[in-house]
């Protein structure tokens, strides 16, 4: 096999919907051709090796056992329940936006409001001084 044949863990988990960790398994245990790459730290293995073991996993799935079957359910809800948990991820977030918007919001008309009153307060101030001022002379 050529070097570039080989494809790493991550694309081949996109291939087969297993996780990376799975398809290394699958390699240390034999089951699909691999090699170790990267100081022996990296499993590589090719896309037609995976596809291979696919095929011969979905022609034994017609006789599949009841565990099989618990598996493929547990790993299917597992997935659904990472997609649910997604979701509230989204809404904190929104949340935590219209909080610091309402809060900015909020800022904006405090300093709207005091820069009004400090211009009330010093036209009174100015109104009294020129009272005192008239009177006094």
């Amino acid at each position: 096999m050529k070097k570039d044949d080989y494809i790493s863990l991550r694309e081949a988990a996109a291939i087969s919907g297993y996780s990376p960790d799975y398809v290394g398994q699958l390699i240390r245990s034999g089951k699909l051709p691999g090699k170790q790459v990267v100081s022996h730290v990296a499993w590589m293995t090719t896309e037609e090796a995976l596809k291979e073991y696919m095929n011969k996993k979905s022609a034994g799935k017609q006789s599949s056992s009841h565990e099989e079957r618990f598996t493929i359910y547990l790993r299917n809800l597992i997935a659904k329940m990472r997609r649910q948990f997604e979701m509230p991820r989204l809404l904190t977030k929104l949340l935590y936006a219209v909080i610091a918007i309402t809060v900015c919001f909020l800022l904006l008309l405090f300093y709207i409001f005091s820069a009004s009153l400090e211009r009330e307060l010093n036209q009174k101030a100015m109104e009294r001084a020129a009272a005192v001022g008239a009177i006094q002379q």
